[in-house]
């Protein structure tokens, strides 16, 4: 009879690790992978025992030394759950060298239809159906596990963030894809994985070139030069740059930004690869190129999520393609898709796929994706900085949705009235405040100071200038032109809002 466990043994002290044998837990194209016998991690073996010393210093490395994750790093616990880190490096007497992983959050499994118990890959989400040409994520997964567009794009600043945590550590991950980042729609959080192979800059040389449609175009022009090659250019921090553009797009657009009408007579599917998305890429919605627009005649461009978005996507496919260096940073993704967060408005049409969409300006605030017009005006904040005093500059915007039948509050935080303040890792969770509607004693949108400071007011009501006062736990009714001053305490400069509705 087959045992059904086996044990590994660590290489740092403490008892050898016990798997389950029976039931692996997974088959990918470098490692076979099971559970340990309490299932609360993985233990990964690479194929055919493979070893080399390369591949045992990198690990050493990225285990040990790179580990974000580790116990008494700064922000450890926020880390674990953007990556699935190892843990632990194990050495098996058949099996060779092996590396110990969480197990993935539930959140990152399906719970229904057809595609229950299996992860959240983004292929799901991102990949085209041949027949619909629609993504698989409106024939394959449920509309409960879908999302919307608002959480897809929390989960792209998750990832943004996570990759951003990479490159400062002086770390690539190589093969930057859909294949390698789970992602959940319902709570818009992404999880990076396989990161055992991550490029350390200037010390170890990739395992991988990448995946097809994310390889960066410098990379598939100089693939067939000697691996020694000077002029030969390989995964790094700048190559890592366009793949992340490139998920971004896919996730928001529903479409790859390189692929569009164009057609190559003649040409092998190897060569096709190399002109689609080599040095000869074009970018689908290029101002500079009409060759390559995307199919079908009513696609939508991705102005429909802001100029600032637009822009960006310029920046990563027209001028990122031929020179690296003009790639947008993945900070400046974070903070271009949390603009584009803090500026939507929920689609009022219970049947709208995205069930989100960007607030323009007041002459375009109709849904572009259902054409749901919302009758009454928009209400958000438009952020002021006093720098230096009595001078002020705009410092963000906030939509304020919220409403009774769809139970929404827009929350304050303290990143929004304070520059520098951070998001993500060492962020106050806390709101300083929040807008809801309520009924009475008058219907309206009304301020809800959570903080512990008060709030002014400047209003002009009857043809006078007026202050008020919000105290700590109280409320406000809101009115077009208010002023809100937050920090009151503070006699240097200070955040204002105003509030607009239009």
């Amino acid at each position: 009879m087959r045992k059904k466990h086996e044990k590994a043994q660590r290489r740092n002290s403490g008892p050898d690790i016990e798997f389950d044998v029976s039931n692996p837990a997974g088959m990918g194209g470098m490692k076979e992978v099971f559970f340990t016998k309490d299932r609360q991690n993985v233990v990964a073996f690479y194929h055919n025992n493979s070893k080399s010393d390369d591949r045992e210093n990198r690990l050493e490395q990225v285990v040990y030394d790179y580990n974000p994750t580790r116990d008494g790093q700064s922000n450890a616990a926020y880390w674990s759950n953007l990556f699935c880190w190892p843990s632990e490096i194990v050495d098996h007497p058949k099996r060779g060298i092996g590396i110990v992983l969480p197990v993935y959050p539930d959140c990152f499994f399906f719970k229904e239809g057809t595609l229950k118990g299996i992860e959240k890959n983004g292929c799901w989400f991102t990949g085209i159906s041949p027949l619909t040409r629609r993504p698989f994520r409106y024939s394959r997964v449920e509309k409960s596990e879908r999302g919307d567009l608002r959480l897809i794009v929390e989960a792209m600043i998750c990832l943004s963030r996570t990759i951003q945590r990479m490159h400062n550590a002086g770390l690539a991950h190589s093969d930057l894809s859909e294949n390698n980042v789970l992602i959940d729609p319902t709570s818009g959080r992404s999880l990076v994985i396989d990161v055992d192979a991550l490029v350390v800059t200037g010390l170890f040389p990739p395992e991988v070139l990448g995946s097809k449609g994310y390889i960066a175009p410098e990379i598939l022009a100089t693939r067939n030069l000697p691996i020694d090659d000077p002029k030969r250019k390989h995964p790094s921090a700048e190559t890592d740059k366009h793949s992340l553009a490139v998920m971004i797009y896919k996730y928001l657009m529903e479409r790859h930004p390189l692929e569009g009408k164009r057609i190559f007579i003649g040409a092998t599917a190897d060569e096709v690869d190399h002109l689609t998305y080599g040095s000869k890429a074009i970018y689908c919605e290029s101002l500079e190129n009409s060759n390559n627009r995307p199919k079908g005649d009513n696609y939508l461009p991705s102005t429909i999520l802001g100029k600032k978005m637009a822009d960006m996507f310029h920046r990563a496919f027209v001028d990122g393609i031929t020179n690296p260096m003009n790639r947008p940073l993945s900070g400046e993704w974070e903070n271009t898709l949390s603009w584009v967060s803090d500026n939507m408005v929920k689609c009022g049409n219970t049947n709208c796929d995205y069930g989100w969409f960007v607030f323009l300006n007041e002459r375009n605030s109709k849904c572009p994706y259902c054409s749901w017009q919302s009758k009454d005006k928009i209400r958000f904040f438009e952020f002021e900085q006093e720098s230096p005093a009595g001078w002020f500059r705009t410092a963000g915007s906030l939509v304020l949705n919220a409403s009774v039948s769809q139970n929404l509050r827009t929350r304050i935080y303290k990143h929004h009235i304070e520059n520098g303040a951070p998001r993500g890792p060492g962020e106050d969770s806390r709101p300083i405040a929040d807008v809801c509607f309520m009924e009475s004693p008058y219907p309206g949108y009304y301020l809800n100071n959570l903080s512990d400071d008060k709030m002014l007011i400047r209003n002009t009501e009857n043809g006078y200038t007026v202050f008020h006062e919000i105290p700590p736990s109280k409320k406000l009714l809101l009115q077009e032109g208010m002023e809100i001053r937050f920090n009151s305490s503070k006699s240097n400069s200070f955040f204002r809002a105003r509030t607009l509705f239009r």
